[in-house]
Parts: C-alpha cells; sequence; structure tokens
C-alpha cells in the first residue's frame, strides 16, 4: 500500500512531506518537537483527499498568524 509521511512542526505549523520512511525519520530527527504522520492510500482519489487537506490547514495557518 503507498504511503506518504508527513512531519508537522507545532512551533512553526511546517509540514514537510515525504515518500519514504528513512527521508521523513530524519527531519523528524532534526525537530524533536515535530509530529510524524503516516498516510496510506489505494486510490488516487485518496490521494487528492490529502492534498486538499493539506490546502485546507495551510489556509486556517495563514488566517490564525501563522505564515
Amino acid at each position: 500500500m503507498p504511503m506518504i509521511y508527513k512531519v508537522r512542526d507545532p512551533v512553526t505549523k511546517r509540514n514537510e512531506y515525504f515518500a519514504s520512511y528513512p527521508q521523513a525519520r530524519k527531519s523528524r530527527l532534526d525537530n524533536e518537537d515535530a509530529a510524524l504522520e503516516v498516510m496510506e492510500y489505494n486510490y488516487k482519489w485518496q490521494l487528492v483527499i490529502m492534498l486538499n487537506d493539506a490546502y485546507k490547514q495551510g489556509a486556517e495557518d495563514v488566517l490564525n498568524g501563522m505564515d
């Protein structure tokens, strides 16, 4: 099952997406406050929903004053 790894820094509200676990783990180790989330998908429409959620979260961060 294909996976995407998301690392979110709660302080800066920055998201980074990775295609492999080792890359995501390295990013997470660089910032101990960051959270690692694994997102699995089977179909393209699920990937589209994940992308839309990422845009929505970015818009909410901007509205909350986090550029």
